[in-house]
């Protein structure tokens, strides 16, 4: 059997991911279009829009990713990435919220990021919240990011730590990720 193959393209900030087909046509998988709305010394304003394609080459509905970024004085960094999900009549419904702070202080950054999904009323619940820290050292780097999830009472529980240390020497890259999943009894 033939295996499909992929192919990728970027043009005046839209990518395209095709794929070629058993019958040897070629179908686009996703496309996604990029466009700055604004970017200056205070941050930017990023509008992504990505269309996803079935097997057969017809377009699904498509998503927007608007991603805001706002520089603080003290050199931290507050972003806010909102998705809106596409309906099958064009329209485009919140789907998720996550705020994303930053602070770096010499060689340590950490952060704090808030996952937000829509309710049933409509409203904004947290669902989940990262905290992290990235030390940087010449060569090397460890980031360590926990992450709480609601349990069956509401309350935030550690249900996630992910370990990443990196290290380059000689132009070679060598990064080895730990994970930690909470089990049924914490």
């Amino acid at each position: 059997r033939p295996v499909a193959d992929g192919v990728i393209t970027h043009t005046n900030g839209t990518t395209v991911e095709s794929v070629t087909g058993v019958n040897g046509r070629t179908a686009p998988l996703e496309k996604v279009e990029e466009r700055v709305l604004r970017e200056d010394s205070s941050g930017r304003v990023i509008e992504r829009t990505v269309r996803p394609y079935d097997q057969n080459g017809a377009p699904g509905p498509a998503r927007k990713i608007r991603i805001e970024e706002e520089k603080n004085a003290d050199g931290s960094i507050n972003s806010l990435t909102t998705v809106y999900r596409g309906d099958l009549n064009g329209s485009f419904v919140l789907a998720e919220r996550v705020r994303r702070d930053a602070a770096k202080s010499g060689d340590l950054e950490s952060s704090t990021t808030t996952v937000e999904q829509p309710t049933l009323n409509n409203s904004l619940e947290v669902v989940e919240t990262r905290r992290g820290t990235l030390k940087k050292t010449e060569g090397a780097s460890q980031e360590d990011v926990l992450t709480y999830r609601r349990d069956e009472n509401g309350r935030f529980q550690e249900a996630v730590r992910q370990v990443t240390e990196r290290t380059e020497k000689d132009g070679r890259v060598s990064e080895e990720t730990n994970e930690y999943i909470a089990g049924e009894g914490g």
